[in-house]
């Protein structure tokens, strides 16, 4: 199996002269440098240690809070303090110009989407406010990557992969965004109890009700699922068996209405792209299931944790 990336390439094989073998071929064609087994791809250090396989980001962390001057500070538990609530500027001099704040937002972004699920809500919400950003947001911004460098050994252990099996946790607030009204979803992807994929946004259109938002949660959580199944349809013979997906949401309305043909006053509105989680899930591509609240992991994707809730999700995804 050959992974590329621009330039990069990524190879697997079965043993190691097979691998040799395809890396002569391959250098009769091009001109390449081989690094040997992987120490670092795209930003993320491959940590081998005591026969496992660790991805983190520490030393970028170091050195992102070196360039804001951050030192670890036990008193920061969250990226977001609990009942935060940020919203645009009303008026155009509550703008700050001096602060590199969409260089910060992307390069937190840069690490939420590699290593670090925990800091993706903070990170997509003050992203919202890249052009129209006070004091205030500036400080949020600052506390997240406070956290990044208090939490900064936190790493995803790939040896704890222990089947093929996917699963998935999907959650939505409702209307939590207090300038257009609209929603914030998510989901997190395993394979084989490790994190495999996770995603956060804010809703494309406005949910009327807590049961469309979860509804279109799910919509988000199933499209990244299918994509990543096909994939792995393709690695038939390093997997010949792969277990049916399971999707967790907490919202036993969005999961009736998924298995429910019948349409509502309530419902008759929701746009049709949307409604082929009916079908797939009728056609058996996957299984819906119900979870607890604070059971469900993707709740992180939703609003500011609390410490005890944010220590639960960290045991359940970092090493």
């Amino acid at each position: 199996m050959l992974l590329f990336y621009v330039d990069d390439l990524v190879l697997f094989a079965i043993n190691n002269s097979f691998l040799q073998s395809v890396i002569r071929k391959v250098s009769q064609v091009f001109d390449i440098t081989n690094l040997g087994r992987i120490q670092k791809l795209l930003g993320v250090v491959f940590d081998r240690r005591q026969g496992k396989i660790q991805l983190n980001q520490t030393g970028y962390i170091s050195n992102l809070a070196k360039e804001f001057e951050i030192e670890p500070n036990k008193l920061v538990k969250v990226p977001l303090n609990v009942g935060t609530i940020l919203q645009k500027p009303a008026e155009a001099e509550e703008h700050s110009s001096n602060f590199p704040y969409r260089s910060l937002v992307g390069s937190l972004l840069f690490l939420a989407t590699r290593t670090r699920p925990d800091l993706l809500f903070p990170v997509i919400l003050l992203s919202q406010f890249n052009t129209c950003f006070t004091r205030v947001h500036e400080k949020c911004l600052l506390q997240v990557l406070q956290y990044a460098c208090n939490t900064q050994t936190h790493s995803l252990n790939l040896s704890d992969c222990s089947s093929d099996c996917m699963f998935a946790f999907t959650d939505a607030s409702w209307a939590n965004d207090r300038d257009e009204r609209k929603s914030f979803g998510g989901f997190l992807i395993f394979l084989g109890g490790v994190p495999l994929s996770w995603g956060c946004k804010k809703q494309s259109v406005v949910a009327l009700s807590s049961m469309e938002a979860e509804f279109m949660a799910i919509v988000n959580c199933l499209r990244e699922l299918h994509w990543l199944a096909g994939i792995f349809s393709n690695f038939s013979p390093v997997a010949n068996h792969q277990k049916l997906p399971v999707v967790f949401s907490d919202s036993l309305a969005a999961i009736h209405f998924s298995r429910n043909d019948l349409e509502t006053s309530r419902t008759k509105h929701i746009d049709i792209k949307y409604f082929f989680v009916k079908d797939w899930l009728a056609r058996g591509y996957f299984e819906l299931k119900s979870v607890s609240g604070k059971l469900n992991l993707a709740d992180i994707f939703t609003k500011p944790q609390n410490a005890q809730s944010l220590d639960r999700f960290r045991q359940a995804v970092f090493a």
